[in-house]
């Protein structure tokens, strides 16, 4: 099965499809103490990762690294995605980065976060790690 075939068996919404030629934002993530909540963000929100060489890359680009995680796009799958992403097994959430009320992917979840975003799924539970603010009293 080829990138289009496989593009296409995602079955995304004709509004998200320049999605795939849209840049994904890179950022270094500082060493520092970070506090982390599980909460539930619109994966419209997600506009990069932290993990190097993403950075001009396209979430096409992104998909297509997807690939090499086969079961992915197995029709099975597909059509359970909705409930792999909101219930993931043994409390396996994707991990994601808050910088400048941006999301950045960060660590697990890449492949499930990538296809959520293409398919325009707006409530998925993550793990948000956000820097603690220090206050000089």
């Amino acid at each position: 099965m080829n990138f289009e075939e496989k593009k296409k068996n995602l079955n995304i919404p004709e509004e998200n499809v320049y999605l795939l030629q849209v840049p994904v934002e890179e950022i270094d993530v500082a060493i520092g103490d970070y506090e982390s909540k599980l909460e539930r963000i619109n994966s419209f929100d997600i506009v990069g990762s932290t993990r190097n060489g993403w950075g001009g890359k396209t979430w096409g680009d992104v998909l297509d690294h997807c690939f090499h995680k086969m079961y992915w796009f197995d029709n099975r799958r597909i059509q359970n995605i909705n409930t792999i992403l909101l219930h993931p097994l043994n409390e396996d959430f994707p991990v994601v980065v808050e910088e400048n009320n941006k999301f950045y992917i960060d660590g697990d979840g890449l492949h499930r976060l990538v296809i959520a975003k293409l398919l325009g799924i707006e409530n998925v539970p993550v793990i948000v790690k956000r820097r603690k603010v220090l206050i000089n009293k």
